[in-house]
């Protein structure tokens, strides 16, 4: 399964790419930094999934969201789930 995780923050990819392959050594994780990144990887690879950092550089998470549902073929299954952390 290919994953795309669009996280800014290094430490925060780190922790999530770590915790998915030890979940499914398996999981092949694709990285972006921003939104360009993320564009220029959907255009060439095959994404199963897509977990997206809500608060990006370049875009918002949601300006994300509606470049990653527009990408997606018609007729493939579309489910975004959000997640916010808090400071603390």
């Amino acid at each position: 399964m290919r994953l795309l995780l669009l996280e800014d923050n290094d430490d925060s990819a780190d922790v999530v790419a770590t915790a998915l392959t030890q979940i499914d050594p398996r999981y092949e994780i694709l990285r972006a930094r921003q939104l360009d990144d993320a564009r220029r990887i959907v255009r060439t690879e095959p994404i199963d999934i897509a977990l997206i950092d809500l608060t990006l550089p370049d875009a918002s998470g949601r300006d994300a969201v509606r470049v990653g549902v527009r990408t997606v073929p018609f007729g493939i299954s579309r489910r975004i789930a959000s997640v916010r952390g808090g400071d603390t």
